[in-house]
């Protein structure tokens, strides 16, 4: 005989189960449990909540009644986890299909994780692909409060060898093996003399694997001199490889004085050296120029027929109709228009060999480490105030300034119950809106004068900030 034993909650119930089974001993525990009056829940402080469960009407025996199990309602979280995990920040809350160009902010501590933020890494989400700038410890942590897939990183960038910006990327390559599809291609490692030895070394000592492979590409300085640590362990290890790396490039320096570190279809990213106490790297990742829009009206003129020809056409190809005449895509496209750039930033307290290259980028990310009244203690350990921030985005002209890996004495959570709905319009007092500490809310302010734009902010932790197609002409500096 079958009996049902059934749980209700907001008109659903669970199927007809056997007595006896495993099933059936869950359900008449939980049955049991739920006949308390109070429930206690553990607040932010460590306090114990005591939470007075409703009474269902019916009284407390019988079929119908009494106290039953309720769903804890979407907003009654608690406010920790409303400041953690709000819902609007979501880092990648768009679909797997994402086509736009959006940068996420994993982690902005700098050299080590806080209790409201994790150190460096940021993910710039591309049409089809993602790319990772840097990969601190706890990276992996990071992606599981995201909604984008990790095994959609293709490239992964490295500014410079410091811990703090590295500790996280063995896990990280392994995880995008062991989740991706068994002919995914290999991760594309890109960064400074002695990353391929020291993620060779890690991933053989702890007998790690990489599913998808991986290569290592690094940037060569200028004469080609590859050079010791300060304690005196070579940068160059001949140590044989992982059974999972593949050949990697050496990447020279050009005559401009940027490494052209890749290239493709649709983007080119470019490299160049800032001042730090380790070799340390920039980089653009810019948009190629994109064709005008296409007129319809314009290629009917010309005796086009829709189909397949306009696919044609706005891929910029010349097109020969049935009478001979020739139709050529600038006959029927408008103006060629700008693509996007990002410009991100490692550790630095001079990035004067991105002037060119970076101008006019739409988003900014720039170390802002200590503040304005220790700036000599900033440049001593080749690190970046807010104002040097915001003097080098108004250097450049960039359309939006972020700063980001702040030292651990700038919190910037002093307001845990308070996150932006969104960070559309940059002209208000985010300051105060994103909730930021006093020093966090100075160094915004300070980066404004220096900047001469209020379009300025502090990154948080799974944080992300969209760049949207524009139909400007290109500027000078614009990838090709």
């Amino acid at each position: 005989m079958i009996t049902r034993v059934a749980r209700r909650c907001r008109g659903f119930s669970y199927p007809t189960i056997a007595p006896g089974s495993q099933q059936h001993k869950t359900a008449m525990i939980a049955r049991h449990l739920s006949t308390s009056g109070t429930a206690a829940a553990e607040t932010d402080d460590g306090e114990e909540e005591v939470e007075e469960k409703p009474r269902w009407p019916g009284g407390g025996g019988g079929g119908g009644g009494g106290n039953r199990p309720r769903m804890r309602p979407a907003d009654a979280r608690s406010p920790w986890r409303q400041q953690r995990f709000p819902p609007q920040a979501k880092a990648g809350r768009c679909d797997p299909d994402f086509r736009g160009f959006e940068v996420v902010f994993m982690g902005t501590a700098s050299s080590m994780p806080t209790k409201f933020r994790n150190t460096t890494c940021i993910a710039l989400r591309l049409d089809g692909t993602t790319y990772l700038i840097d990969c601190g410890e706890g990276a992996q942590r990071q992606f599981t409060q995201t909604e984008f897939r990790p095994r959609t990183i293709d490239r992964i960038f490295i500014t410079h060898m410091h811990g703090d910006h590295i500790f996280g990327l063995p896990g990280v390559i392994c995880m995008i093996g062991q989740q991706g599809s068994p002919g995914r291609p290999p991760t594309q490692i890109y960064g400074p003399v002695g990353l391929r030895a020291w993620l060779r070394t890690t991933l053989c000592l702890s007998e790690a694997g990489v599913p998808n492979k991986y290569a290592v590409h690094e940037l060569v300085p200028p004469g080609g001199q590859r050079r010791s640590t300060r304690r005196g362990l070579s940068m160059l290890m001949e140590d044989p490889p992982h059974v999972d790396e593949l050949p990697g490039r050496d990447i020279a320096c050009g005559g401009d004085g940027l490494w052209l570190v890749h290239q493709d279809e649709r983007y080119v990213v470019q490299a160049g050296a800032l001042r730090h106490s380790v070799p340390c790297y920039g980089y653009v990742i810019a948009e190629r120029t994109r064709p005008g829009r296409f007129s319809v009206e314009k290629a009917l003129a010309a005796g086009v027929k829709p189909g397949v020809s306009y696919a044609m056409l706005q891929r910029g190809e010349t097109i020969t109709l049935p009478d001979g005449r020739l139709v050529r895509p600038m006959d029927v496209l408008g103006q060629s228009r700008r693509g996007r750039k990002a410009v991100i930033l490692g550790d630095t307290c001079d990035s004067r060999s991105l002037l060119d290259v970076a101008q006019e980028a739409d988003i900014l990310v720039h170390e802002a480490t200590l503040s304005d009244d220790i700036a000599g203690e900033a440049m001593k350990r080749g690190h970046s105030t807010s104002t040097m921030a915001g003097n080098f985005a108004r250097a450049i002209d960039a359309r939006k300034l972020i700063l980001t890996h702040f030292s651990g004495k700038f919190e910037g959570a002093v307001n845990n119950q308070r996150f932006p709905d969104q960070i559309q319009n940059l002209n208000q007092d985010q300051a105060g809106g994103l909730g930021y500490s006093r020093s966090i809310k100075d160094m915004i302010r300070a980066a404004r004068q220096a900047f001469g734009k209020p379009d300025v902010i502090a990154a948080r932790d799974l944080m992300s900030v969209p760049v949207f197609l524009s139909d400007e002409p290109p500027v000078a500096k614009s990838a090709p």
